[in-house]
């Protein structure tokens, strides 16, 4: 029996005495924290290596990278699960509540940062002529910056703290900053006819994918406020697109 067969057995195992409840109910919520900070840290580094894949538009390691995306897709669906089993069976109460609750969120929003990142990667299969340096490198700032973001968020959930919560809104107008540049350097390139109308496209698609990535930690950052404080700190985007 695997550790999270052995969990889940655990979980199911209501009937016995409190203080069995009150481990397995434990054992639970560690698996999720760290189950979400995987999670998280996996979605985090994505996106710092989608821009050197859509740059080399290697189709093979394009391929195997939104191959492993399918690993993230299937632990999401899993705290997901968890979350929901351990509300149905242990009816938590206050933080603990919380905590589920918001875990369901934030695994979405993972989730969808690391499509994010495939779609993004995927680019590159796309372009028809060599990537203009400039291009290239505002792509890479943007993507970084995303990433640093993404990993400070989730710092604060291992930490159980707010302090980037809390700034989420200004760390989020700097990649908004990053989109604006990439956008006039597009058309500056676009205008010169240093880049085909068909590339200019898929050079706009790839910021406003990290613009998203950007929305959905956003996102993450609201809900680890929610857990720490039960409320949002601001109306959350319910938009689910990618």
């Amino acid at each position: 029996m695997n550790s999270d067969t052995k969990q889940n057995s655990d979980i199911s195992q209501g009937d016995g005495e409190g203080g069995h409840i009150v481990a397995a109910f434990d054992r639970s919520m560690v698996w999720l924290r760290e189950s979400t900070l995987l999670l998280g840290r996996r979605a985090a580094e994505r996106l710092g290596e989608a821009v050197p894949l859509l740059a080399g538009g290697d189709a093979g390691a394009i391929r195997d990278f939104a191959a492993e995306d399918q690993e993230l897709n299937a632990l999401g669906h899993a705290i997901s699960d968890r979350a929901i089993e351990t509300i149905a069976i242990r009816q938590p109460m206050a933080q603990d509540l919380r905590e589920l609750v918001a875990s369901l969120r934030i695994s979405r929003d993972l989730e969808r940062i690391a499509d994010c990142s495939v779609s993004l990667a995927k680019r590159g299969r796309r372009l028809t002529a060599p990537l203009p340096d400039s291009l290239v490198g505002e792509l890479d700032a943007m993507a970084r910056s995303a990433q640093v973001f993404l990993s400070q968020v989730m710092t604060d959930y291992e930490a159980g703290t707010t302090e980037v919560a809390e700034r989420a809104q200004e760390e989020d107008d700097l990649l908004d900053r990053h989109f604006g540049k990439l956008i006039r350097l597009v058309l500056a390139e676009s205008v010169a006819e240093r880049i085909s109308p068909e590339d200019s496209l898929q050079w706009f698609s790839a910021a406003k994918l990290l613009e998203r990535a950007g929305d959905h930690t956003v996102h993450v950052a609201n809900s680890i406020y929610y857990i720490c404080h039960g409320e949002y700190l601001s109306e959350d985007d319910d938009d689910d697109s990618a």
